[in-house]
């Protein structure tokens, strides 16, 4: 697992580090302080693994940041044997439509890529609906936001709520489960029926409406992962 911050060393960024290795999601975790992308291919060749999660936050998640990110781990393929793939993970991406001309979607080293977006009207929160038409209909890109969780999270809520200890979190959901997405190899389909499966259940806990589209997404799960699913979400403990 990589990191990009803006505040290296701020504990909040470390804990929700060290939060996915404590419950298995990660076999370690690197801070990248000076965000130098280049360090990223020399991790990629000294460890062992070939699936990696970028999380990408505050102004580590600018469009060039994210590129120059997915040609290190080009340039790490080319130089050795193993086969890496990279997973960024944006909140409330900086500059998003940068996008439109420096991410290419075909790269076979870029996996699943996920964007947080805090609440509708957050000073933080990017246009996403300024990305290519290619972008948003891209099954590797998840754009997951903070009102269909009937939340209204800021871009500095997010992680504080993951590391908090004693509270049913949400977000901490979405976070273990875009973790659980890449350790068990999950298909963009099967990420986004996990993902509407809690929509679901967090919207039967506030009297909301369901949204059409999520019914159609988790009825692509079979029915005992459906079942499974909304068994545990009905009984989420802190």
């Amino acid at each position: 697992m990589l990191w990009f911050d803006s505040d290296c060393g701020k504990s909040i960024t470390v804990d929700s580090a060290r939060i996915l290795i404590k419950h298995g999601y990660a076999k370690d975790f690197h801070e990248l302080c000076d965000r130098n992308p280049a360090r990223i291919g020399e991790l990629m060749q000294k460890g062992p693994g070939t699936r990696f999660i970028g999380l990408h936050y505050s102004l580590g998640g600018q469009p060039p940041l994210v590129a120059a990110s997915l040609a290190a781990v080009a340039q790490a393929k080319r130089e050795s044997e193993k086969a890496p793939v990279y997973y960024p993970v944006l909140v409330d991406p900086f500059d998003i439509e940068q996008f439109n001309t420096l991410l290419d979607l075909n790269a076979a080293h870029l996996g699943q890529m996920f964007i947080v977006l805090s609440a509708e009207y957050s000073l933080l929160r990017p246009n996403a609906s300024g990305l290519r038409e290619d972008i948003l209909n891209s099954p590797k890109v998840h754009l997951i936001y903070a009102e269909d969780f009937g939340k209204t999270w800021g871009h500095f809520d997010e992680l504080a709520s993951v590391v908090r200890d004693g509270v049913v979190s949400r977000f901490r959901d979405i976070y273990f489960l875009i973790a659980e997405a890449l350790v068990n190899g999950y298909s963009a389909i099967e990420f986004e029926g996990r993902l509407a499966l809690l929509k679901i259940t967090y919207a039967g806990e506030d009297a909301r409406m369901v949204n059409v589209g999520w019914l159609r997404l988790a009825e692509k799960l079979p029915c005992a992962q459906r079942s499974a699913l909304l068994v545990a979400g009905q009984s989420r403990t802190p």
